[in-house]
């Protein structure tokens, strides 16, 4: 052993390696044990001293930018698994001037020791390496001191101190923490020096961090950080969805930061978390909008995201979607609430709710969504029981959807706590189970073999307590009336181990035997425990109204048998109203009879309403023909409305046939008019066919004057098909009008082609009008399609005047290549049109016309209308014609004068050409006088007002076109007026 310690000083390494190669034969040497452990440990803790050092090195060249040191203290955190890196980077803290106390009051050691709790009570637990390593440096011991004089305030832990030792509570200090603010150097080289060490977390504040317009470097950094190819697919969506749950506030400073580019690789790579920027980039949606929205729900469930991501992802999705009214908005919903399926603990939070309801149709949706849920474990309980015997994998097939349909019908019920979902209790589990067994197996059905499947355990001696096996088999007895079964339960209710002779009158969760076969509609029951057990009234009335609820009409038939006596005003009134509503005559009668008083008059209105609503013809007559209750005109004529706009036709005739009381004829004519807006034919016919107050002949031809407007044409040849009755020649050339105007062309082939009372050549002359006003081309092109006759040629003309007035150049070449082309007369009378707008198209195509082109007569008053209203174009139209109608020579004279009067020179240098005379050169020196000169001779009063205007004009004869070979002469003598 001496030999051993004295190695163990001379040569350590060599020590240690024969003490671990032969460690069998020193068990029993407890120095030796005990100095190698501290050899170990002292070469353990210079390992992790030497590591600090080269991390505290690395630390002060890469943060050698940073000024504020406490700045990026909270990112620290991001290392509070490493005790090495976290020492490294308290002891540069100290290395940077904070002060310890500084630092303890920042909540770094708190929560180092948080994260570690769970090593307190361990020997070499984190939070003791940290403090013995700080202990090695001189710097940290002040650090290391204070630390162990305060609580680490953690509830339940307030006795120790931060460096995890236990203290008297009273011996600790108490110190207000709280995180320092994060402030960045704003350099890129700092930059890139805090995303090397810190990744995504710096990212993440560096976000949220202010940073003022003047630190573009910082901005154009932290862009092209975020924007990099290598962070498209992982870590900026998870910043996104980090930044929405945390802190939502800077998701639009985010948005900002993010390129149009980084954005459409998102999109393209489905991408959940860019669903987060849509409210602050208009132009997303649109991207958005051409993806395939279910794709993309099926790529973001897929993404790897958490839950409440996802659901964070949908909603954003779901508010654009409903800002732009966008038909995919109930599909996102769905989305959300499949996803809530799996979250339910999200259900009650008030803002999800909030921006859920913001979707009109959620009530609908859910409910829907109940309804499907419902027919899934429906449709999974009848495939199970197909076979001839239900087996005990189809049983536990039919366990598990039960079981996941009421957690999703549960998470329903949170999102609506009003609406009422259908759960199944595992009793009415057992039951539906039953009942289709049953169904499947008839009396063949084995109840012995069945509740053995359920593994239900049978009582061994009789008890107080009602066992889940006895209420099986009382649930079964109740629901299933059949004689067999019944037996076979009865017996062994009665019998041992059970023996329960009073169970017709004991409750099974809360409901006797005698109220459970009401509900379930178990006639045979009823009758078994009517013969022995007489029912309180009580029970009978909540019976019979169970019996309704369900309609379970022979039940509720058997419970009034004897008398209504039993049951109350209130009872007797619900269950009048649900067997109104069911067409059940036989019920109502009951309740109606001249035995017992008539319920009250309001509810045999209520009663007429519900059978109205359902179309029971036969209730709605008894209730009618009641003795003692005469319905009021009011609510019959209230009872016909509404039959009608249920089209319920059968019974709207019933109500116009009655001998009292029968709707008006201003009611039925109203409901005629109505019949005819809404297109319902049938009750149109049968209006008009009334035996009384039948629409008059005036209100028929006012609503086909309405329907020719809209072009309803099986209404319209319905009506002027009766040969008892056809319509006037008057109303069908009106509605020809109508249909024309409004565009119908089936309509006005219709009317144009009947037979009898066909309208008119006049009048389809001014359906053609009508429809050339309304610019109805199809309709117009049928017209001028048919045989002419004066009435058309004379719409025709009125078309070619408004297309040129219109200055619709297609309509004016449609008219002049019919057919029947306009007359000359037309065509002259749209010329003048023409040149009064200056349509110079207009003048070229209409003068150029090969059929009844405009006179030269007409041509050359267009002319001179042009030149006096100088339009130079026109003038050129005229003048270029190579027609018979161009202008002749003396017009054109004419024409050239008028122009050389008005001073028009660009047209007085065209006609001049046109009539082969010289070239004329103008001198604008000396040609009139000025304004000064006038005042001047005014001045001297050479000239009164006359011999002004005769002085004007001699000079201004002065100058005169001259002629080209004569202008060099009269330059020079010509005086010169300035």
């Amino acid at each position: 052993m001496t030999i051993t310690l004295a190695l163990l000083q001379e040569d350590k390494t060599k020590a240690l390696n024969f003490y671990e190669e032969n460690k069998a034969l020193f068990k029993d040497c407890e120095e030796i044990n005990r100095q190698v452990a501290k050899e170990l440990a002292d070469i353990k803790l210079a390992g992790a001293v030497k590591s600090v050092e080269t991390y505290l090195a690395f630390f002060s060249e890469e943060l050698a930018q940073q000024k504020n040191a406490l700045g990026i203290s909270e990112l620290f955190k991001t290392e509070l698994y490493d005790v090495e890196k976290f020492a490294a980077l308290l002891l540069w803290l100290l290395q940077q001037g904070v002060s310890s106390r500084a630092i303890l009051r920042t909540n770094l050691l708190h929560d180092f020791l948080r994260y570690h709790l769970f090593t307190l009570d361990q020997e070499e637990s984190a939070i003791r390496q940290l403090y013995v390593l700080l202990a090695q440096f001189p710097e940290a011991k002040k650090l290391v001191v204070q630390a162990g004089k305060v609580s680490c305030d953690e509830r339940g832990f307030e006795s120790y101190s931060l460096d995890g030792a236990l203290h008297r509570e009273e011996e600790l200090l108490s110190v207000q923490v709280s995180a320092a603010p994060l402030d960045f150097t704003p350099t890129e080289e700092n930059f890139a020096a805090l995303s090397k060490l810190f990744g995504q977390p710096f990212l993440f504040a560096a976000v949220i961090t202010p940073t003022v317009p003047e630190n573009e470097n910082w901005l154009n950094a932290l862009k092209r950080s975020l924007n990099h190819e290598s962070m498209l697919t992982k870590e900026l969506p998870a910043l996104i969805n980090l930044i929405a749950v945390g802190q939502p506030a800077f998701l639009k400073e985010l948005a900002q930061l993010v390129e149009e580019s980084t954005v459409e690789q998102l999109i393209a790579l489905n991408s959940g978390s860019i669903l987060h920027l849509l409210p602050y980039k208009p132009a997303l949606f649109e991207q958005i909008k051409s993806v395939n929205v279910e794709k993309y729900i099926q790529q973001i469930n897929i993404s790897g995201a958490s839950g409440p991501d996802v659901i964070a992802q949908l909603l954003a999705m779901l508010a654009v979607l409903l800002k732009h009214h966008h038909p995919s908005v109930g599909q996102v919903f769905d989305a959300v609430i499949e996803k809530l399926f799996d979250h339910s603990h999200l259900a009650d939070d008030i803002e999800l709710m909030r921006q859920l309801k913001r979707y009109p149709g959620w009530a609908i949706h859910l409910a829907r969504r109940s309804a499907e849920l419902q027919q899934q474990l429906e449709e999974c309980i009848g495939k199970a029981t197909e076979q001839s015997s239900l087996t005990i994998e189809s049983y536990q097939l039919i366990e598990d959807t039960w079981f996941e349909v009421s957690r999703k019908l549960q998470t329903l019920t949170y999102l609506n706590s009003q609406a009422k979902f259908d759960f199944y209790d595992k009793y009415t589990l057992y039951i539906r189970i039953a009942q289709a067994c049953f169904k499947k197996q008839g009396s063949a059905f084995d109840i012995n073999a069945f509740i053995e499947l359920l593994s239900l355990q049978s009582p061994t001696q009789p008890s107080e307590d009602i066992s889940e096996y006895e209420r099986v088999l009382l649930e079964i007895l109740t629901a299933i009336d059949d004689e067999l079964i019944r037996n076979t339960i009865i017996d062994k209710l009665e019998a041992a181990p059970i023996q329960r002779h009073n169970w017709r009158v004991r409750e099974y969760g809360g409901e006797t035997a005698f109220l459970k076969a009401a509900r379930q509609g178990n006639l045979g029951l009823l009758t078994n425990i009517a013969e022995i057990k007489q029912q309180s009234k009580s029970v009978m009335n909540k019976a019979l109204l169970l019996a309704a609820e369900g309609g379970h009409w022979p039940v509720v038939n058997y419970l009034c048998a004897d008398t209504i006596k039993l049951f109350t005003r209130r009872t007797i009134c619900t269950v009048l109203i649900q067997a109104a509503e069911q067409g059940q005559l036989t019920a109502v009668q009951v309740f109606c009879n001249d035995d017992n008083p008539l319920p009250p008059k309001k509810i045999l209105e209520k009663a007429l309403q519900g059978a109205i609503t359902n179309n029971r013809i036969s209730v709605v007559r008894y209730l009618c023909q009641l003795t003692g209750n005469s319905l009021s005109k009011e609510v019959i004529e209230r009872g016909f409305r509404l039959a009608a706009k249920l089209e319920h036709w059968d019974l709207a005739e019933y109500f116009c046939s009655l001998s009292a009381n029968a709707p008006s004829q201003l009611q039925i004519e109203k409901m005629f008019e109505h019949a005819a807006e809404t297109n319902c034919l049938e009750l149109a016919k049968r209006l008009y066919r009334l035996e009384n107050n039948a629409p008059r002949q005036i209100v028929i031809e006012r609503v086909i004057n309405k329907m020719a407007r809209v072009g309803n044409l099986e209404f319209i040849s319905y009506f002027c098909g009766l040969e008892d009755n056809p319509l006037s020649r008057s109303v069908i050339e009106s509605a020809l009008i109508e249909a024309a105007a409004n565009g119908h062309l089936p309509l006005v082939k219709y009317l144009s082609n009947l037979e009898l009372n066909r309208p008119s050549p006049q009048v389809q002359g001014k359906a053609l009008q009508a429809s050339i006003k309304a610019g109805k081309q199809d309709v117009i092109a049928y017209f001028c399609s048919l045989p002419t006759n004066r009435f058309l040629q004379g719409a025709v003309d009125f078309g070619i005047l408004s297309a040129v007035k219109s200055q619709q150049a297609t309509a004016m070449q449609f008219f002049c290549n019919l057919s029947n082309p306009p007359s000359r007369q037309a065509i002259e009378n749209a010329l003048q049109v023409a040149i009064k707008l200056g349509d110079t198209l207009a003048a070229l195509y209409l003068c150029n016309l090969p059929t009844n082109a405009p006179s030269r007569r007409i041509v050359e008053q267009g002319l001179l209308s042009a030149v006096k209203g100088k339009q130079i174009a026109l003038v050129q139209v005229f003048c270029s014609l190579l027609s018979d109608n161009k202008p002749r020579k003396p017009v054109l004279e004419l024409a050239l004068r008028k122009a050389n009067t008005t001073e028009q020179i660009a047209i007085v240098d065209y006609l001049r050409e046109v009539l082969g005379k010289p070239i004329i050169i103008r001198r604008e020196v000396g040609t009139r006088l000025d304004g000064s000169l006038n005042r001047q001779l005014d001045s001297y009063g050479i000239f009164g007002h006359k011999q002004h205007r005769q002085a004007y004009r001699k000079l201004a004869k002065g100058s005169e076109e001259l002629a080209v070979k004569d202008r060099e002469h009269q330059l020079t003598e010509s005086p010169s007026i300035a």
